[in-house]
């Protein structure tokens, strides 16, 4: 296996023009689709897709619970045939399969068929193209440059909302959503061929361990539980608000096309909690940095019910565009701080199927309580307990 030199010191390996640059660049474009597609177009997409379905909240909220849930199942495998084999087989089943079920949901009529295909297509796209496996694969570019690394990742992925929530929306009232479906599995499977060719299997520290010995650790090293438990509550709490913070706005007298360009700017926002991460985690500490980032999402959803007044929109663009842009590249540097870099692939998957079945439940509960009460914004106030109960079980830094 061919070993780059290191980094200089105080020179950063990606913008100076290593091989880190590239692969990078298309496991940033991949994110932005991955994630921009159906994990946060799913909610400019909601009304029309039950309307036209004749269908529930509860039946969608299954469609990308199903999603969540089957991204941490696949996750596990996927993250294992990465540690051994590197990530081009992982990216052509990405584009082959996910983005392929993905496509074919838009040309059912029965809602559990729909929820289903959808379903399964999103959690093989959200396995093989979600933070859990670029962020490990950035990882491992470069030695000593996993955190810049992650980082790097993490700024292009910031422009996942931004891009692809207006042109979902755009598309949506313009072609429908079954043909803006379609159009958005075309982008996933392009970027995931992309990062296939770029990202090569020699770029990849192929470092594996067993499934079982990845389990028996989260299940018998205390931290590592704690770790599983914060990470599960707060992937819940992200995914609730983020699946729900459309409908939730518009509940609440916010026009569609309002809502769509408010939560575009808090992907955007993300970047406020990306560009300074270095500097804060050397100020802070990793596990003051990541209880920061979720007590940040806590009180942006409890932001969001006031979402109407004259002026909240930016202050929550502001507090819940910077909390889950940290956030996603800390959870990652975070669980590499606590678990090791050896087996990372598989280590992550496990971690990525505790959160993604924490993931899947969350806007379940929600779509029940909402069934249950007819207010749309208990999702917001459901969000922001789990996300407290996140930041009080994290688990403390290990000793350097």
């Amino acid at each position: 296996m061919r070993v780059e030199p290191a980094a200089e010191p105080g020179r950063d390996p990606v913008l100076s023009g290593d091989v880190t640059r590239r692969p990078i660049a298309a496991l940033g474009l991949l994110t932005i689709t991955a994630y921009g597609t159906w994990f946060y177009g799913f909610g400019v997409l909601f009304d029309d897709m039950r309307a036209d379905l004749d269908t529930t909240d509860r039946t969608l909220a299954a469609a990308f619970a199903l999603a969540q849930l089957l991204a941490g199942v696949f996750g596990v495998a996927a993250g294992h045939v990465l540690d051994r084999s590197g990530a081009r087989p992982v990216f052509v089943v990405g584009a082959v399969f996910g983005a392929g079920l993905s496509a074919s949901s838009a040309a059912v009529e029965r809602p559990l068929l729909f929820a289903a295909l959808y379903g399964v297509g999103g959690g093989i796209i959200g396995a093989c193209g979600f933070y859990g496996m670029t962020q490990t694969v950035a990882a491992r570019l470069q030695a000593g440059s996993e955190t810049r690394s992650i980082a790097r990742l993490t700024i292009w992925g910031a422009f996942s909302s931004p891009i692809l929530i207006p042109l979902t929306e755009v598309a949506r009232r313009t072609v429908g959503w079954r043909a803006t479906i379609v159009l958005a599995s075309a982008c996933v499977a392009v970027s995931f061929a992309i990062a296939a060719v770029i990202v090569r299997p020699a770029d990849v520290d192929a470092t594996h361990a067993p499934l079982s010995s990845a389990l028996r650790r989260l299940v018998t090293q205390p931290a590592a539980r704690r770790l599983t438990l914060s990470a599960s509550l707060s992937s819940a709490s992200v995914a609730v608000l983020l699946v729900y913070q459309v409908p939730v706005m518009t509940s609440l007298g916010v026009t569609a096309t309002l809502a769509a360009s408010i939560a575009a700017a808090r992907g955007l926002a993300q970047l406020l909690g990306r560009l300074p991460l270095t500097w804060f985690i050397g100020v802070v500490g990793e596990r003051r940095a990541v209880q920061t980032a979720r007590l940040g999402v806590a009180v942006g959803s409890v932001v969001l019910l006031a979402i109407a007044v004259p002026g909240v929109p930016i202050l929550y663009v502001v507090i819940i565009g910077t909390a889950v842009g940290a956030l996603s590249p800390l959870d990652g540097i975070f669980a590499r701080l606590v678990l090791g870099g050896t087996g990372l692939g598989t280590m992550m998957g496990v971690l990525a199927l505790a959160s993604g079945i924490s993931g899947a439940v969350g806007p379940l509960v929600a779509a029940t309580l909402i069934d249950a009460t007819g207010w749309r914004p208990t999702a917001a106030v459901l969000a922001a307990v789990l996300a407290v109960a996140a930041t009080v079980v994290t688990p403390r830094s290990p000793s350097r």
